[in-house]
């Protein structure tokens, strides 16, 4: 299985819908393009809009990378769904993933 996606089935329409607005919410804070956000999780740009938009879940791992980036309350939401994602030895993340500081909360594109 991908380190990218979870077994969808564990998850219901109305969380897959939660975690990709909780997901695109982060990026968009920290002023990330999809490519951008993507490059933290070894994921191409489609995976990225595939999470934002509910159709593919990212796995346990990446999930609770994802609500170190965000806010106390994005990361509650998503670590509230994370024991529910895929978690399997194969699916760690890249050990080269950078530490994203603070971020403007407005960005200039």
């Amino acid at each position: 299985m991908s380190a990218h996606n979870s077994d969808m089935s564990r998850h219901t329409f109305q969380e897959r819908a939660l975690l990709g607005r909780v997901i695109r919410r982060i990026r968009l804070r920290l002023c990330l393009s999809q490519v951008e956000f993507g490059s933290q999780f070894e994921a191409v740009q489609p995976i990225i809009s595939e999470w934002e938009g509910g159709t593919r879940i990212p796995n346990q791992t990446v999930l609770l990378r994802i609500a170190e980036m965000g806010r106390p309350s994005e990361a509650k939401a998503l670590r509230l769904l994370a024991p529910k994602a895929r978690s399997r030895q194969s699916d760690l993340v890249s050990p080269h993933i950078t530490s994203i500081g603070s971020q403007p909360e407005e960005c200039n594109v």
